[in-house]
Protein backbone atom coordinates (compact mmCIF):
# COMPACT_ATOMS: atom_id res chain seq x y z
CA UNK A 1 0.00 0.00 0.00
CA UNK A 2 1.23 3.56 -1.08
CA UNK A 3 1.65 6.12 1.61
CA UNK A 4 0.02 8.45 -0.23
CA UNK A 5 -3.59 6.11 -0.33
CA UNK A 6 -3.40 5.82 2.96
CA UNK A 7 -2.66 9.73 3.62
CA UNK A 8 -5.68 10.37 1.11
CA UNK A 9 -7.88 7.77 3.46
CA UNK A 10 -7.08 9.87 6.32
CA UNK A 11 -8.14 13.04 4.57
CA UNK A 12 -10.97 11.48 3.80
CA UNK A 13 -12.33 10.35 7.01
CA UNK A 14 -11.36 13.47 8.63
CA UNK A 15 -12.52 15.99 5.74
CA UNK A 16 -16.52 16.52 7.59
CA UNK A 17 -14.78 17.40 10.97
CA UNK A 18 -13.66 20.72 11.41
CA UNK A 19 -12.05 20.49 14.81
CA UNK A 20 -9.13 18.11 15.98
CA UNK A 21 -10.14 15.37 18.30
CA UNK A 22 -8.68 17.49 21.38
CA UNK A 23 -11.03 19.99 20.42
CA UNK A 24 -13.79 17.19 20.32
CA UNK A 25 -13.08 15.94 24.08
CA UNK A 26 -13.16 19.51 25.43
CA UNK A 27 -16.10 20.65 23.94
CA UNK A 28 -17.94 16.51 24.93
CA UNK A 29 -16.12 17.42 28.70
CA UNK A 30 -17.45 21.18 28.75
CA UNK A 31 -21.29 20.10 27.63
CA UNK A 32 -21.02 17.25 30.12
CA UNK A 33 -19.72 19.61 32.67
CA UNK A 34 -22.72 22.07 31.86
CA UNK A 35 -25.77 19.83 31.82
CA UNK A 36 -24.22 18.41 35.16
CA UNK A 37 -24.50 21.91 36.71
CA UNK A 38 -27.66 22.62 35.02
CA UNK A 39 -28.95 19.34 36.48
CA UNK A 40 -27.55 20.18 39.74
CA UNK A 41 -29.48 23.54 39.26
CA UNK A 42 -32.51 22.14 38.54
CA UNK A 43 -32.13 19.53 41.66
CA UNK A 44 -31.77 22.67 44.24
CA UNK A 45 -34.90 24.71 42.86
CA UNK A 46 -36.82 21.98 43.17
CA UNK A 47 -36.43 21.35 46.85
CA UNK A 48 -36.58 24.96 47.68
CA UNK A 49 -40.05 25.04 45.26
CA UNK A 50 -41.09 21.59 47.31
CA UNK A 51 -39.98 23.82 50.81
CA UNK A 52 -41.83 26.73 49.46
CA UNK A 53 -44.71 24.85 49.41
CA UNK A 54 -44.65 23.11 52.41
CA UNK A 55 -44.13 26.19 54.63
CA UNK A 56 -47.18 28.30 52.90
CA UNK A 57 -49.51 24.86 53.27
CA UNK A 58 -49.41 24.06 49.13
CA UNK A 59 -48.24 21.04 50.21
CA UNK A 60 -48.92 18.63 53.18
CA UNK A 61 -46.37 15.87 51.92
CA UNK A 62 -43.70 16.32 54.66
CA UNK A 63 -41.94 13.30 53.65
CA UNK A 64 -41.31 13.93 49.64
CA UNK A 65 -40.24 17.58 50.69
CA UNK A 66 -37.33 16.12 53.17
CA UNK A 67 -36.53 13.79 49.93
CA UNK A 68 -35.88 16.87 47.79
CA UNK A 69 -33.73 18.54 50.16
CA UNK A 70 -31.89 15.21 50.83
CA UNK A 71 -31.18 14.75 47.53
CA UNK A 72 -30.00 17.91 46.63
CA UNK A 73 -28.08 18.28 49.07
CA UNK A 74 -26.21 15.02 47.92
CA UNK A 75 -26.12 16.03 44.76
CA UNK A 76 -24.51 19.19 45.64
CA UNK A 77 -22.19 17.53 47.53
CA UNK A 78 -20.89 15.24 44.70
CA UNK A 79 -20.77 17.97 42.51
CA UNK A 80 -18.51 20.07 45.19
CA UNK A 81 -16.50 16.90 44.95
CA UNK A 82 -15.77 16.45 41.83
CA UNK A 83 -15.08 20.00 41.58
CA UNK A 84 -12.56 19.47 44.12
CA UNK A 85 -11.04 16.75 41.91
CA UNK A 86 -10.59 18.79 38.84
CA UNK A 87 -9.05 21.24 40.77
CA UNK A 88 -6.51 18.62 42.39
CA UNK A 89 -5.56 17.18 38.92
CA UNK A 90 -5.25 20.64 37.52
CA UNK A 91 -2.78 21.54 40.61
CA UNK A 92 -1.00 18.17 39.73
CA UNK A 93 -0.56 18.93 36.17
CA UNK A 94 1.22 22.15 37.29
CA UNK A 95 3.54 20.52 39.17
CA UNK A 96 4.93 18.33 35.96
CA UNK A 97 7.80 19.62 34.69
CA UNK A 98 8.06 18.97 31.41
Amino acid sequence: MKAENVSFGIKALTAGRKNTPAADAKKDFAGWLSDKLGKVDRIQKQADAAARDLIVGRSQDLHETMLSIQKAEISFRLLMEVRNKLISAYEEIQRMQF
